[in-house]
């Protein structure tokens, strides 16, 4: 009667483990396709062949992962193109403010009666001393500035959702490794033992 109790008992443990491994089959799964999702990979993508187990997250392919979604994620090539628009603004109003304009202007003159005569004038603006043009400038830079801190949002929640899902995928193979070659194996060999006893 000992010996039924304990092979009901292994066997309960083994569907147990069963279901566990199912269960961390699917979160792996399913961080395995939010990172694919973010690198822009086919869906089914493998994300390591083999699959690297380790006791901690694999610094190197976790690193990969993040600057692969950083350089594909749409939203933050907007912002580089949004920084790169807003620094040519800042040239452009820097232009404005420190360069001044000069101007030329050429006169001819005939009058009835009177000798024709020629005339000239030379003007320059004097951006520094007046206008609005070094407040535009610093209105430029501080666009740009919004600019880059948008852009460093956006790449500091990329890697932080990348590295978040690596975490679990690693973490999720750690205990797929652990029931397949610790927790399975025990459950077998006891499974063995009580049947050997059991048949004595």
């Amino acid at each position: 009667a000992g010996s039924l109790g304990d092979l009901a008992r292994i066997d309960g443990e083994l569907a147990r483990m069963r279901r566990m491994r199912f269960e961390v089959e699917a979160r792996s799964a399913r961080a395995a396709a939010r990172v694919n999702e973010w690198l822009r990979r086919g869906e089914g993508a493998a994300l390591t062949s083999p699959p690297a187990i380790s006791a901690t997250p694999s610094a190197p392919r976790i690193s990969r992962w993040i600057a692969e979604a950083i350089e594909r994620r749409g939203a933050i090539g907007a912002a580089r193109a949004r920084v790169r628009a807003a620094d040519a603004m800042v040239d452009e109003a820097h232009a404005m403010a420190t360069t001044p304009m000069f101007m030329l202007r050429v006169q001819y003159m005939q009058a009835p009666e009177m000798r024709p005569g020629l005339g000239a004038s030379l003007g320059m603006t004097l951006p520094w001393l007046w206008g609005g043009e070094a407040a535009a400038h610093d209105a430029a830079r501080s666009r740009a500035q919004a600019a880059r801190d948008d852009l460093e949002g956006l790449e500091i929640e990329g890697r932080a959702e990348v590295r978040a899902a690596a975490i679990e995928v690693e973490g999720m193979e750690r205990a797929l490794a652990e029931l397949r070659e610790r927790e399975r194996p025990a459950a077998e060999r006891a499974l063995e033992a009580i049947a050997a006893t059991y048949s004595a």
